[in-house]
């Protein structure tokens, strides 16, 4: 059973650590899961870095508030459980880099108010894209991570801006409605992206197409891919099939009769330029799918703990592209050193 962000607050979690690369979006969660809960005063208080108080002293600030709180409520003896206090605290990955200011006043301050939070229902909520948890606050966190939207979520988004500018597009010459057929489309190439990049990508494509253009969002998707300088996306043209591959015949026989539910994977071993690559846009092409490409190469990194990090980040971005042929190119660099 998979354990919802809410479930993490009505079970007072002390500290939970909200993954996600859409913060305003899980702000509005915060909110959202906080006033349905059933207690007379739940409440949320927000901090950001532009505070002008240190984290530890807003922390302190609010939890002293909440004790008030709390011990009006037994004198009164308003309700059996105390009222739900959730303090949130966005890009919360700064507190845990090795060499940050606050590190280790904010580490103590959980540590010391561990117990008090979680008598006074005090819930503690980190927001960042990705988070690497110290090791002192491994056993004190839980990790929620957000979903990115999925092709129907995407799909109404599309659907709503076409709705406010279909009527715009019919008074311009050569410009097309837009359909649901293509709103399926984009909403297809969307999936891996946030709610506000695939926007942003369908804006782009009005100005530049006067439509919403799978080929403006595929090139987009690109480069935001390629921020990452381990992955490479790449959609495959009709020219990458198959019967533009010469030789590897057993090979293609055997991904095209057994890739899908009794095969997900199969190692191509050979010197360079021999066409692994190219087998690889060969197979996305007759699945239908983008090829991802990793460069293992790219992926380690001199500092301790940053190879891990980059190769965790890279497989969380693959797994929200939904279907795709993953190569994992240069292998034999994860593993070096291994005897046998």
């Amino acid at each position: 059973m998979e354990l919802t962000f809410e479930s993490y607050v009505r079970a007072t979690q002390p500290l939970i650590i909200y993954e996600t690369p859409e913060p305003d979006i899980a702000e509005g969660h915060v909110q959202a899961v906080t006033s349905s809960l059933h207690r007379v005063r739940a409440q949320v208080e927000t901090y950001d870095l532009l505070n002008a108080n240190d984290v530890a002293t807003w922390l302190t600030q609010q939890i002293n508030k909440t004790q008030q709180r709390f011990d009006e409520q037994r004198k009164q003896a308003a309700a059996a459980d105390p009222d739900v206090t959730v303090a949130v605290i966005k890009n919360i990955q700064f507190y845990f880099e090795p060499h940050a200011q606050e590190r280790q006043a904010f580490i103590q301050w959980v540590h010391n108010n561990l117990n008090r939070m979680k008598e006074l229902s005090f819930v503690l909520v980190g927001i960042a894209p990705d988070v690497v948890l110290p090791e002192e606050l491994e056993r004190m966190a839980v990790v929620y991570s957000a979903n990115l939207p999925t092709k129907e979520a995407l799909m109404n988004h599309a659907s709503l801006i076409a709705r406010k500018y279909n009527p715009q597009l019919a008074k311009i010459a050569g410009a097309g409605q837009i359909t649901p057929e293509i709103i399926e489309d984009v909403a297809s190439i969307g999936v891996g992206m946030t709610v506000r990049e695939f926007k942003d990508a369908l804006s782009q494509s009005l100005v530049v197409r006067k439509t919403f253009d799978p080929g403006v969002l595929m090139e987009l998707k690109k480069q935001l891919v390629k921020k990452s300088e381990i992955l490479e996306l790449y959609y495959p043209k009709e020219t990458d099939s198959f019967d533009h591959l010469f030789g590897m015949d057993t090979l293609k026989k055997f991904t095209s009769d057994t890739f899908g539910p009794k095969a997900k994977g199969v190692i191509v071993v050979g010197v360079p330029g021999c066409g692994k690559t190219q087998f690889g846009k060969g197979l996305a092409q007759k699945m239908g799918v983008p090829l991802v490409v990793i460069d293992l190469g790219s992926v380690y990194d001199s500092l301790v703990g940053n190879s891990e990090k980059r190769m965790k980040s890279a497989l969380k971005k693959v797994d929200r592209f939904g279907r795709c042929v993953l190569l994992i190119d240069e292998v034999e660099k994860a593993l070096g050193g291994v005897g046998g």
